[in-house]
């Protein structure tokens, strides 16, 4: 799922200064002939059809760029009721469609208003009354277009999470996740030395296996035509067609091919009381989508935390994933840790290249008991 298309929404006023610039250059742009009066009518009437086509495809492609919350993929749908006010997301999008039809309205009336007037004097002055209605109608969604906007930007975070197997790196913040994340599948998310640089969830995969070519040789039957046929005299008259046959080559690939996704979620504090937004998706995509965790240690010093916090967090940890969930332990920084502090160090880790290797492994044995299900 990918938010990253959602365009930026404009306000009232952009879009009334839109549609009032296109309405006159299509007055100043087409010839109209007849009758005084005949021409006002139909010059006002060009200006008001070109305001009501502009702003119903702009509302309603705004509109149509956001996704209808309640059918997106479960995590999403969570992950949007955990940063959006989904009551305003969904009256916002409500209000763009009301003020397509509000203006559609206006436009049937006061085109069929312009259209019986007799009085050359008053079309304009009914022109000025639509101009002044459409406006009303924009400036009473304004505060609906301005959270849309508001509401694409948070968008925008969300990660483009796949439908495969998941590894959450967890721990506190400036641990040092982002790195292994780094290490694990070569991606560039930003590191930096404070806490919460992490500001989303950034995503980097690990490919597994390979793609194989492989060519193959079909034989391809000459076709027989009988004789005074509509195709043309037959070579071979009544005979039997000859056994030989054309070879072609074909090429055909077959995948082995397989990633595992790699999360790397913003810091938690381990406070669900007090949880900030950064937080809560970080428990999010804990609970939804982690097949493994990796909890990352820094016994450094360098993170803020001590390692009875961390200890405590990693208790905490297994005792909401329990034995479903795998956890592996991973250290930091160790090139800035003394040796006291790792030799005393009670939990067995791993390092980025045991880990990418015991992820491999977890991966062959899901796909192999998939295929035993599949032969079974």
């Amino acid at each position: 799922m990918n938010f990253q298309t959602i365009p930026p929404v404009e306000n009232s006023k952009r879009l009334l200064d839109l549609a009032f610039r296109k309405a006159r250059e299509k007055a100043e742009a087409k010839s109209f002939t007849g009758e005084i009066i005949k021409v006002i009518k139909q010059k006002e009437g060009a200006k008001i059809d070109v305001i009501k086509t502009t702003l119903s495809e702009k509302l309603n492609a705004m509109r149509e760029s956001f996704p209808e919350v309640d059918l997106l993929p479960p995590f999403y749908v969570k992950l949007v009721y955990l940063t959006l006010d989904v009551p305003m997301f969904k009256k916002s999008c409500a209000a763009l469609k009301w003020a397509v039809g509000r203006v559609a309205f206006f436009q049937r009336g006061y085109a069929s208003k312009i259209n019986r007037e007799r009085d050359r004097y008053k079309i304009g002055g009914l022109a000025k009354e639509f101009y002044g209605r459409i406006a009303s109608v924009l400036r009473q969604i304004d505060v609906n277009l301005k959270y849309l906007d508001e509401a694409r930007k948070i968008m925008r975070t969300y990660p483009d999470i796949k439908e495969m197997f998941t590894v959450c790196v967890y721990g506190f913040p400036n641990v040092g996740k982002t790195t292994l994340l780094n290490k694990l599948a070569g991606t560039k998310a930003e590191v930096a030395n404070y806490a919460f640089t992490t500001k989303t969830i950034n995503a980097g995969y690990i490919i597994v296996g390979e793609k194989k070519v492989h060519n193959v040789i079909k034989s391809k039957p000459l076709p027989f035509v009988e004789a005074g046929s509509s195709r043309g005299d037959a070579p071979y008259g009544n005979a039997e067609p000859p056994t030989s046959s054309s070879k072609v080559l074909k090429t055909l690939c077959t995948s082995e091919e397989k990633k595992i996704q790699l999360l790397d979620v913003p810091g938690t504090l381990s406070r669900p009381e007090k949880m900030n937004l950064i937080e809560a998706q970080a428990e999010l995509v804990l609970k939804e989508l982690a097949n493994v965790v990796v909890f990352v240690f820094d016994l450094s010093g360098h993170c803020g935390y001590s390692i009875e916090e961390q200890e405590k967090l990693l208790k905490k940890l297994r005792s909401e994933v329990g034995v479903d969930k795998k956890v592996l332990v991973y250290v930091s920084k160790i090139d800035l840790t003394d040796k006291e502090s790792l030799g005393a160090f009670k939990h067995k880790y791993y390092s980025a290249d045991e880990i990418k290797g015991i992820l491999v492994r977890l991966v062959a044995v899901e796909r192999s008991d998939k295929d035993v299900s599949v032969g079974s």
